[in-house]
């Protein structure tokens, strides 16, 4: 979500009532509109950090070196 943040400079759901609905649709699995413009990869790796199963984001020393 902070690799979202800092490619757009938004906070995320910006458009959105930070209310129960939005939990609701977190927890749904909704996410925040990709941004087609990014670097090569940025998507990919994004992507990954919000899988739903923490066991199965990148641990944070992947994202160390990858960034």
């Amino acid at each position: 979500m902070i690799m979202r943040e800092l490619m757009t400079g938004r906070r995320l759901f910006c458009d959105k009532n930070h209310d129960a609905e939005l939990i609701i649709e977190i927890c749904d699995e909704v996410r925040p509109l990709i941004i087609t413009n990014a670097p090569e990869g940025y998507v990919e790796l994004m992507q990954k950090c919000w899988h739903p199963g923490p066991n199965k984001r990148p641990p944070a020393t992947d994202l160390e070196y990858k960034i």
